[in-house]
C-alpha cells in the first residue's frame, strides 16, 4: 500500500463530455481503485505525470476510467456498500455501549 493510499482517500473523476458514449459513474472513487487504472496509464503514457498531479487537474474521466480499468465501476460499487456496512456496525456498536453504561448506572443506584 503507497502512504498515499490513506482509507477514506478520494480521487476525482470528470464528468464526461456530451460525446463521450460512458455511462454516467461517481464522480469521486477511493484512491486505491484510482491507482490500478494509473498502473494501466502509466503502461500507456508513461510516468510523467503522477497520479497526485492527475488528480489535482481533475482526475481521470468516465470514459477514460472504463478503458483503464473496465472493472472499475463493480469494485466502486462494493467498496461503498462495505462501507456503508461498516458505518451501519459502528452505529449499532455505538447504540449498544450507551444502553450498556446505561444499564451499569442503573444496577449502580440499586
Amino acid at each position: 500500500m503507497s502512504e498515499l493510499n490513506i482509507p477514506g482517500k478520494m480521487f476525482p473523476i470528470q464528468k464526461g463530455y456530451a460525446k463521450d458514449k460512458a455511462a454516467p459513474g461517481p464522480l469521486r472513487i477511493p484512491w486505491s481503485v484510482a491507482e490500478k487504472a494509473y498502473c494501466q496509464y502509466a503502461r500507456h503514457y508513461g510516468t510523467g505525470q503522477s497520479l497526485e498531479r492527475l488528480a489535482e487537474r481533475g482526475g481521470f474521466g468516465l470514459g477514460e476510467m472504463d478503458e483503464l480499468y473496465p472493472k472499475w465501476r463493480e469494485e466502486v460499487s462494493e467498496i461503498t456498500g462495505l462501507r456503508e456496512r461498516i458505518a451501519h456496525l459502528e452505529a449499532e456498536i455505538a447504540a449498544l455501549k450507551e444502553q450498556l453504561a446505561e444499564a451499569k448506572k442503573g444496577s449502580a443506584k440499586r
